[in-house]
Formats: structure tokens, sequence, C-alpha cells
């Protein structure tokens, strides 16, 4: 388990829960998802998780008050958090997967969630919306699922999880493929989905199979302010994995960083002459 790498005084612990992979794709959607309810449900930081795989990058401190002086410390390029019953354990990429070590990142990933003994894992990522045909452009709902069926997810009808998700979003089809139920090993393609593919491909060839259902929740997104989109996404994922939501009826705390530059309005001036010129 040297793929994860604890935070020093954290008591991370994995039996019984639920692992989410948010993936750098198209807009950033499932980064910015994760970033909300992590900031929105106190997520605690408990280690960091591949290092040595990603793009390199160092900042400070994000914080839930843009106006309060910036806490002390740095983040990374990946980090892990959990919620106080250690039901669901998010890891979030802060940057991309370098070219040549996603072979060894998707290996890692799948050796650490099976030596971890996590009770499910769910990709999160987002698809590039052009690929919609006609059936998808119907449908009331940007979200899609898709659930490896070669894993045992196939034999667990009883997954929380997998129920949730499948009442939650139809089954994810490109158009060009079969729109045949009956369970198949080979992969469609994720437009756009970063290392979903990848993941799911390392899930297939794992000997034993993994003991935990694996499954994804997708999003159709484009590029542009997706402000209102990342909430969306992030309502479906608390929903999902039932994470305890103590908001009470308030809205998403949104990190610091999403007013003073991400998504603030000296940014979004700027995506504005951008567009209009």
């Amino acid at each position: 388990m040297d793929y994860f790498i604890p935070k020093q005084g954290a008591t991370p612990a994995f039996g019984k829960s639920i692992l989410v992979l948010p993936q750098p794709s198209l807009a950033s959607l499932p980064q910015l998802a994760a970033d909300l309810i992590i900031h929105t449900l106190k997520l605690e930081l408990v280690g960091y998780l591949g290092l040595q795989d990603f793009v390199p990058a160092v900042s400070g401190l994000d914080s839930s008050d843009p106006a309060a002086p910036a806490p002390e410390g740095i983040c990374f390029a990946v980090e892990v958090f959990q919620n106080k019953a250690r039901t669901v354990t998010v890891v979030l990429p802060r940057s991309p997967v370098i070219r040549a070590r996603k072979p060894h990142h998707a290996a890692s990933i799948e050796a650490f969630a099976t030596a971890a003994g996590f009770s499910e894992i769910l990709i999160v990522a987002s698809i590039d919306a052009a690929t919609r045909g006609d059936d998808g452009l119907r449908e009331p709902t940007p979200l899609r699922h898709y659930i490896l069926s070669s894993t045992s997810s196939s034999s667990s009808p009883d997954s929380p999880l997998l129920k949730t998700l499948s009442t939650l979003a139809p089954p994810y089809v490109l158009p060009s493929t079969s729109t045949s139920s009956a369970p198949s090993t080979i992969l469609p393609l994720f437009p756009h989905a970063g290392q979903t593919r990848n993941l799911f491909s390392a899930f297939l060839a794992a000997t034993p199979a993994p003991a935990a259902p694996v499954a994804a929740l997708l999003i159709y997104a484009s590029e542009g302010d997706n402000e209102q989109s990342a909430e969306f996404l992030a309502e479906a994922l608390v929903r999902v994995v039932g994470v305890q939501d103590e908001r009470k009826g308030e809205g998403w705390t949104r990190p610091g960083s999403w007013e003073v530059g991400l998504m603030g309005m000296e940014m979004g001036r700027e995506r504005q002459g951008e567009m209009f010129g």
C-alpha cells in the first residue's frame, strides 16, 4: 500500500468505505463537484495517493471563506479525503496523470483498491456532450452510469451504490454501439473522460476479479462556465454514495479559490471577453 501515503496524525480506515475516483476530464466537472463535497461536508484530509504518477503541483491550502486569512500549509497534486464515519473516501486529483505513467497509475489504483478492501468503487467522469445521439438528447438528465459487468458487480444485486446509480441515471451507451443490455467484456469509449477507460481496463484485467463492485457516474459536459453543473453533479454524487448531508437546506460551500481566481468576478470578466470579444 506504498502508493498511499497517510497524512501525519491521520487515522484513515478503508474497509467498508466507498472509493470515489473523480477523473480530470472535460470541463473538470468531477473535480469541481468533489471540491464542493469536501468543503461543504468538511471531509478530512487523510493522505496522498500516487504523487509520482501525476504532473507535480503544489499550492497553498484552500479555504471556505475567501475573505479569511489563508490557512497555513500546502496541498499536493492528489489528496485523499474521508468523512468522519469513514464510509466514503474521495481521491481528488488536481493535475493530470503523466502520459508515460498512465499504465502504472491504473494498475496501482487497482492494487490499492484491492489491498485496502473498499466495499464499492465509483469512477466519476465527464464525457463529451457532442457524442450524444438522438436518444441521448431525449433523456431528461445529462447523467449516465456504467457498471463493469465482468467484476463481481454483476453478482452484487444488493449493492446500495449500484441500485441508486441505476435509478438515478440511464446506462451509458455510445450511439455507434449496440443498445443490448447483455453483459459485455468489451469496454466502450469514454470521450474526454480522462483515465476512465484505463482504470476500467485495469480492474477488468485483475486476477482474481475485484471483490468490490466497480462502476462509473458520468455526466455529459462541454467547456464553459460550469458552476451549476458542478453543483448538480455534487448533488447526484452525494445521493449515490449515501454520505450524510448536513447542509440542512443550505447551499453548497464554494472553496475560496473559486471566488478569488478560478471562477471569481475577475476571471468571469475575462471569460466573457474571450467569449463575446
